[in-house]
């Protein structure tokens, strides 16, 4: 407590020692002389832009007091020893190139005193900021470092360099010192300042510092004995070395500022505790409100010898800002949203502005059309002129005053309205998706936020899913995969971040770490219909950036006891309609599953009846020695392989259904299997007159397994087969297409109509041309083919044409050795 009591009390010595150096920078400011005229610096000359006397502009100053002048440094350091209404003496050659000198009598340099009033309020301002530090936060490195960055900046803009005594002049050697060194070390302490944000830092930036620090005061040493030199001689050349070190000083600093605004941008992104991110908002919003107007269109120019581009003491003025924002930086951040100060500032701004826009126009209006009269009596006029626009003004401007406040910040808004309202919008709402979809655009109305979202469990209870949401996309697949019977929590009680609710909010704030990943600030959870089914509504940042408030959750709480019976009521209609289209879908599976037996019967009969008729034949015959006996064996032999297949397609439809379905896989030549298919359909090509054209490539090996791959086949040479026209001729080609092996099977069938090939591979489905449905089948062999190229991780792609035929590609994943062989 003593250690704490004791190291205040050092900084606080300190800052009186260097609040009383500024003092005195600012009483020498003062007292600072200048020439009677205006001058500038062009082209390595100090030439007059005004007329004094017999002086013009353009006329060059050549020395002063026998003193030759190169540099508007020099000729500061040595008006700087002077004092003001001395009489000295000017050579000057005119723009005619004759000489001749003028006796003058000094100015005082600040003629109207701005800049000295302006660098006493900034650097009051940092001083001030840098003890509040000390006397609110004192212990912590971060205000520690921001005290040496405040106090040194109000060392530095207090103490520009003023007037000094000649011969030795310790105040003037102190206030000078105290500048150029503030100056430098201000800005090594503002780098250092940005470090204390990194989570962990190495032995390496301690040592880099540590150098930083070593180096600055090297610098620093030789920075005062050079400026003292300066001043004891100023006709020496030790003034054009301090000029030399002074531009180098500024350039360090704007260097400095730069490294330091860069090195918190990195943290910025590495950091993810969300009260330190805050914390970087404030000081960016410091650097580029206060410091970024000086440094750029001050310090940069000087630093690149051009012509300032705005008067310094306008500049100066605002960094005024940055003792403010650097200070809510490490103090007020959880109180003061950034956000919300910015916003409301340019919000209010801009509101005052109109209103004197408004304001001026009113006075010119009435004044162009009562010209005469403001003449008259233009005291009465104008008085009655400020009553009216009070009268006028004033309501309106609270007017819109409250119009920001409700629609970005909920200030004194009806809410019991917007309850009677909402409950009687959630009435006429018929689905879950249209309630969840009004519920969240009532709720950003009466509270704004960047994000909003409505969950509740599923159908079956057991996780959770989201019914809608505004900017939670990446909480979808989180959501999804929570499960209802492993969240513990107390489902009456809302569950919240500490800082973004008010101060003694009835809240569960155990689950910050995992709301702040996914940027939720407050989940406000209910209750459905059964004990496992509950719901939320998940809140993320307020538009305004303020906390919620517990006014705000009591409103809420209310709407959503609201949507909580709305949810129920619609999830009771939806079960009763559900089981309502259940019932209809078992009837029509029900008409389906008796067309499809009805079907398939049909399908057996036509060969089982082939089979009795030539078998009876057969046994009416005395001997087999006649001729047509092996004919009628081949019919029996064929009809029975065709059975056989429906069969097999009625089995294996079965299995797939039901999941059961097997495949071996081993290397098969594609080609092999594409004879054997058309072998096994010999019988089938016969009797209907079908012509097969082959173009089929050697050696193409795919994984697969060989007797589905046939079924494949068969298949759709039976439906070449079963749906041709008068042109019956079936063209079969195996080729290779980069790392596939394509099977392309082209029939000039009755073909396929477009809005028939995306449903034809669903079981029970055939194409619904006046010609199909005069054909035998079940509508089971495409979906039979589609779920074995799907096994195999192929394709099949099918183009048709109505009346003209259809093509059908299967697609094959070509084995990886034969790959390297075939040809593409």
């Amino acid at each position: 407590m003593d250690r704490i009591k004791y190291g205040k009390y050092f900084y606080y010595v300190i800052s009186v020692l260097l609040l009383i150096t500024g003092l005195f920078g600012i009483k020498r400011l003062m007292t600072k002389a200048d020439l009677p005229f205006s001058y500038s610096f062009q082209d390595n000359e100090i030439v007059s832009t005004e007329y004094y006397d017999i002086i013009k502009p353009g006329d060059v100053i050549l020395n002063l007091d026998g003193i030759n002048i190169s540099s508007l440094f020099q000729l500061e350091t040595i008006l700087d020893e002077k004092f003001i209404e001395q009489e000295t003496d000017l050579e000057i050659i005119s723009s005619a190139n004759s000489k001749y000198v003028l006796q003058v009598h000094l100015t005082r340099y600040y003629r109207n005193l701005n800049f000295i009033l302006i660098s006493l309020i900034v650097g009051l301002a940092f001083w001030i900021t840098s003890v509040f530090l000390i006397i609110k936060k004192y212990g912590k490195k971060s205000v520690t470092a921001l005290f040496w960055v405040l106090i040194l900046f109000s060392v530095a803009t207090m103490t520009s360099p003023g007037r000094y005594f000649p011969g030795t002049d310790m105040i003037a050697f102190l206030v000078r010192a105290s500048h150029v060194t503030s100056y430098f070390l201000g800005a090594v302490t503002f780098l250092h300042f940005t470090f204390t944000f990194r989570q962990e830092r190495t032995k390496y930036t301690n040592y880099f510092i540590t150098a930083l620090y070593v180096l600055s005061i090297l610098f620093c040493i030789v920075l005062v004995i050079v400026q003292i030199y300066s001043i004891t001689d100023n006709t020496s050349a030790w003034v054009f070395v301090m000029e030399k070190l002074w531009i180098m000083t500024e350039a360090f600093l704007l260097i400095l500022i730069i490294a330091g605004a860069i090195n918190l941008y990195l943290n910025y992104r590495n950091i993810n505790d969300r009260p330190e991110r805050k914390k970087i908002e404030w000081i960016f919003w410091g650097l580029a409100a206060g410091a970024c107007p000086f440094l750029l269109l001050w310090l940069l120019p000087q630093v690149l010898g051009l012509q300032e581009v705005v008067r310094e003491e306008i500049l100066l003025a605002f960094l005024i800002l940055v003792p403010v924002f650097f200070a809510m930086a490490v103090v007020k951040y959880h109180v003061f949203e950034i956000d919300v100060f910015i916003k409301r500032s340019i919000l209010y701004s801009s509101l005052t502005f109109i209103s004197i826009f408004i304001y001026f126009i009113t006075i010119s209006i009435i004044t162009f059309f009562a010209n005469d009269l403001m003449k008259e009596y233009s005291n009465l006029v104008s008085v009655f002129l400020i009553i009216l626009i009070a009268f006028i003004f004033n309501p309106l401007q609270n007017k819109i005053r409250h119009f920001i406040d409700k629609v970005f910040y909920r200030e004194k808004y009806n809410f019991e309205k917007a309850v009677s309202n909402f409950s009687a919008g959630i009435k006429d709402k018929n689905t879950v998706s249209e309630l969840s979809r009004y519920v969240l655009n009532e709720i950003e109305k009466i509270i704004p936020v960047k994000k909003l979202a409505l969950i509740a469990a599923n159908e079956t209870g057991d996780r959770l899913r989201i019914l809608s949401q505004n900017n939670f996309n990446d909480l979808r697949e989180y959501i999804s995969a929570v499960r209802v019977n492993k969240l513990s929590f107390d489902r009456n009680k809302v569950i919240a971040v500490a800082e973004k609710v008010e101060p003694g909010t009835d809240a569960d704030i155990k689950m910050t770490e995992v709301l702040n990943k996914w940027e939720i600030n407050v989940v406000i959870p209910f209750k459905l219909e059964s004990k496992n089914n509950i719901g939320a509504v998940i809140f993320g940042d307020k538009l305004s950036g303020l906390r919620y408030t517990k006014h705000d959750i009591d409103i809420l709480k209310v709407l959503i006891s609201n949507v909580t019976l709305a949810l129920n009521k619609l999830r009771m209609q939806e079960k009763l309609v559900f089981e309502e289209m259940e019932i209809s879908r078992l009837e029509e599976l029900n008409n389906m599953m008796a067309y499809y037996v009805s079907s398939v019967s049909h399908d057996l009969k036509t060969p089982l009846t082939s089979i009795k008729m030539f078998t009876e034949i057969l046994k009416e015959q005395n001997s087999f020695v006649n001729g047509n006996s092996k004919e009628y064996l081949e019919i029996i032999e064929g009809e029975s392989d065709r059975l056989s297949r429906l069969i097999n397609n009625v089995l294996n439809f079965a299995k797939i259904e039901n999941g059961i379905k097997e495949y071996t896989f081993s290397k098969t030549d594609l080609k092999s299997c594409i004879e054997e298919a058309l072998k096994i359909m010999e019988y089938q090509f016969a009797i209907e007159n079908f012509k097969i054209e082959k173009s089929l490539q050697e050696n193409v090996i795919v994984t697969a397994d060989k007797d589905s791959v046939k079924e494949v086949l068969l298949n759709l040479f039976s439906n070449s087969v079963k749906y041709s026209s008068d042109k019956k001729i079936i063209r079969v080609s195996l080729k290779t297409e980069n790392e596939y092996a394509v099977v392309e099977i082209q029939d000039e069938g009755i073909g396929i109509s477009q809005s028939d090939i995306k449903n034809i591979f669903k079981p029970f489905t055939r194409s619904k041309s006046s010609n199909a449905l005069h054909t035998g089948g079940a509508g089971i062999g495409l979906s039979i083919v589609k779920n074995i190229m799907d096994a195999h991780k192929g394709r099949i792609e099918t183009e048709s044409v109505l009346g003209e035929g259809s093509i059908f590609k299967l697609y094959f994943k070509l084995d990886s050795t034969a790959c390297s062989q075939s040809p593409n």
